[in-house]
């Protein structure tokens, strides 16, 4: 028999971009990487020269000599922007390809930035620079500058999500996306997921500071020194999670990247404060000969030192910066889908109940028609038992939802009720037989599902024909657990598309078996070899007690 298969699909569109809009990605992705690359690394450059400045004074070399850090953080700016450029095309690849990308290409930029950078500033580190080794020295810059390295990467994936397509400028395409979820149906991150970052991020920097101290001679009772330290870089973020970071949720991904990176020059610098108040105020250690001999005040000793530190403990929160707003990206990203979801199963609901009520009237308007025949027949009693039964047949269609389901057992009642409403009416021509496995009994099936089939084959089969015909209901249990439920008559009519209302029948119970089941779900139809037509569906096979434990 000809096939007719319920299977989901979504309808394909071909895009091509216009050269201009081309012309307008490109330039937007030359933009974003010119601006992150200045501001990351015009800030690093800063860091870098007000440190150099303070080793030329202290080993009195010429001033020129600054030419140095300035070259090194250039080259690390180029690599960056290479790296960029790199992640920039795999946008066709998913989100987690391209971090593990990121992450690969930062560990080998941040070992090549290292290498050069080592021979440019040594001269600059003074005569111990490399009493480790050359090879130990290149470890610690490149696990210093790979927090420089992967923030920028981090940062300009971020960034790249929303560069436009099709010729969308700036961030109208991030908006497209999230502007159907309204402000308040999005509250920021989580509690849970924050305090959980929080704890996990700043108790792993303790644990890696207070590692590296032992490492370099210090004395393991000296910890809690260092666990002042961080706890100010905890409370430090935490108000910037509350003040600036979550009332701003809603701005413009470039805008909270601005933001997120200016927030990590501020929180650091607040940072390094508590780590001179740790050391050198609460709980002083051995202080610096020129402090010890008056020669520089605490202040003075303080801004001597902020740019180093500044530059050790920068990368540490522009990496916080970017793990938080990936974080934050990834929960609203959630929130939508979740949203999303809601949504399409109100409309799954939706196109159920409107497919039912669009047979409902149907099969009233017909049988309706029946009584009203039988009335100018002078058949009182006929039109009398067909309206009872019409009346406990909507009583079982009212009781239940058009979305439930019922079992097979109460949908095959219905069915009869249905099949004895039109026997009164066409009296011997309608034969009704129910052939029916015992143990389908208790499988649900979408209620009223086999109802119009059987009005299909009253109005084209039985309905145009002047002998008896037999009408047919079957249902068994095949192989992967699957049901099969066939409805065949021997009357030689088929309805079709081009049939009032067979097609719109068939076409009904297909949707609702799409909606319901997806590409689950088959309905077959087509001419017997004895005159006939027939319909099968076949349904995943799940019983009442086994969706009760569901």
């Amino acid at each position: 028999m000809p096939g007719y298969s319920v299977e989901m699909t979504t309808p394909a569109f071909s895009y091509a971009p216009a050269a201009g809009a081309l012309s307008s990605g490109v330039a937007a992705r030359w933009r974003t990487i010119a601006v992150l690359t200045a501001v990351v690394w015009g800030a690093m450059m800063t860091l870098s020269v007000l440190g150099s400045l303070h080793a030329i004074r202290a080993l009195d070399l010429a001033t020129t000599m600054i030419w140095r850090p300035i070259f090194s953080d250039l080259f690390g700016a180029a690599l960056s922007a290479a790296t960029a450029f790199g992640l920039s095309g795999l946008r066709r690849y998913s989100i987690l390809a391209r971090a593990v990308a990121a992450v690969a290409a930062s560990l080998v930029a941040a070992a090549i930035f290292s290498f050069v950078a080592i021979g440019l500033i040594a001269p600059l580190a003074g005569p111990n620079y490399l009493a480790d080794g050359f090879s130990a020295q290149l470890v610690r810059m490149a696990s210093l500058h790979i927090w420089v390295f992967a923030a920028y990467a981090g940062f300009f994936l971020l960034l790249d999500q929303e560069a436009p397509q099709g010729g969308d400028k700036g961030s109208r395409g991030f908006k497209a996306r999230a502007s159907w979820m309204p402000e308040e149906d999005y509250s920021g991150l989580e509690a849970r997921w924050f305090w959980s970052f929080q704890a996990v991020f700043w108790s792993a920097l303790a644990l890696f500071s207070i590692a590296s101290s032992v490492n370099a001679g210090e004395s393991p009772t000296d910890a809690w020194r260092i666990l002042i330290a961080e706890s100010g870089g905890f409370a430090v973020t935490c108000m910037a999670h509350f003040l600036l970071l979550r009332p701003t949720r809603f701005w413009a991904l470039h805008k909270r990247a601005a933001l997120a990176l200016a927030i990590s020059v501020l929180t650091a610098a607040v940072h390094i404060f508590g780590i001179f108040v740790a050391y050198y105020v609460v709980a002083p250690i051995e202080a610096p000969p020129r402090l010890a001999n008056g020669e520089i005040t605490e202040l003075q000793l303080f801004l001597l030192a902020a740019p180093r530190w500044m530059f050790l403990n920068f990368p540490v929160f522009v990496g916080w910066s970017g793990f938080y707003l990936a974080l934050d990206g990834a929960h609203r990203l959630r929130a939508q889908e979740k949203r999303l979801y809601e949504s399409m199963m109100l409309a799954k609901d939706a196109q159920v109940k409107m497919l039912r009520f669009q047979l409902n009237p149907h099969f009233l308007f017909n049988t309706l028609n029946a009584i009203s025949s039988l009335l100018l027949d002078k058949r009182a009693e006929d039109a009398d038992a067909m309206l009872g039964r019409l009346a406990r047949f909507l009583r079982f269609a009212l009781e239940v939802s058009p979305d439930d389901q019922t079992s097979l057992e109460d949908e095959i009642a219905a069915q009869r009720l249905y099949l004895e409403i039109e026997q009164i009416r066409f009296e011997e021509r309608l034969k009704a037989e129910f052939r029916v496995d015992p143990d389908c009994a208790g499988a649900l099936v979408p209620t009223l599902i086999l109802q119009p089939l059987l009005e299909n084959a009253v109005k084209y089969g039985v309905s145009r024909s002047s002998h008896p015909v037999h009408v047919t209901v079957s249902a068994s249990r095949i192989a992967n657990d699957r049901l099969s439920l066939s409805v065949t008559d021997d009357g030689g009519g088929a309805p079709h598309s081009g049939a009032s209302g067979g097609g719109v029948g068939l076409a009904n119970v297909a949707a609702r078996l799409r909606a319901l089941y997806g590409a689950e779900a088959t309905l077959d139809y087509g001419p017997t070899v004895d005159d006939g037509f027939a319909v099968r569906l076949v349904l995943p096979f799940v019983s009442a007690l086994q969706s009760k434990e569901r």
